[in-house]
């Protein structure tokens, strides 16, 4: 499956191959290349559906090499406060997005954090697999697909992206033609200013 950008411009960098990384201040050096692209090979992953609460909860750091695991150090600071007979901050997983481009892997992790056992606004954090090292990446060129994939849920993504309409969604159908190119294939960037236009028609089918 391929999901078509217009105009896809990738700004990924170089991570520092140093074993302690201040993860709390590190956002990824980045370098700037324009291109016109597409994303190869697309795979929604729910964590909610596929891996229940075993590993979409998360309540400290793990160290290996997974996007997950850099999420976790990432927002290690939430952890401090959980002792062993009282956790009440945790990472909550909710969905991640992966694809290909240009041979490099990315990943795009949705995600809530839960503080004093409140839950707060979902979060997304963008990974890539460089040397067969997963690395976090700040990628400006990724902003439409991080933004829809952050506002809409798991569900109504997929109804955006499938051919076929389906009569328990009246408002995505009606919508699905503006954010189609000629080819019939879900174009991201007409996705997201669609998404901007009709946020109060489409608010049933958004992780706000």
């Amino acid at each position: 499956m391929k999901i078509h950008i217009l105009i896809f411009s990738l700004f990924f960098g170089t991570v520092s191959q140093a074993q302690n990384i201040d993860y709390e201040k590190f956002i990824g050096k980045t370098v700037k290349i324009h291109q016109s692209g597409q994303l190869d090979r697309p795979h929604l992953f729910d964590y909610e559906i596929n891996s229940a609460n075993l590993d979409s909860v998360v309540i400290k750091p793990f160290y290996d090499n997974t996007a997950e695991s850099l999420l976790t150090q990432q927002e290690s600071r939430l952890f401090v406060s959980n002792t062993e007979g009282k956790i009440n901050n945790f990472i909550k997983y909710k969905s991640k997005l992966s694809f290909m481009h240009n041979g490099i892997l990315f990943s795009i992790i949705k995600y809530q954090i839960v503080k004093d056992s409140v839950s707060v606004l979902y979060k997304t954090s963008q990974f890539y697999k460089k040397n067969g090292k997963w690395e976090i990446t700040n990628v400006s060129g990724l902003r439409n697909i991080d933004n829809v994939f952050k506002l809409l849920s798991n569900d109504a993504f997929w109804q955006f992206y499938n051919k076929e309409n389906n009569p328990k969604y009246p408002e995505i159908n009606k919508l699905k033609p503006l954010v189609k190119d000629a080819n019939g294939v879900l174009n991201i960037e007409k996705l997201a200013e669609v998404i901007k236009e009709n946020k109060a028609r489409l608010s049933k089918y958004l992780d706000e």
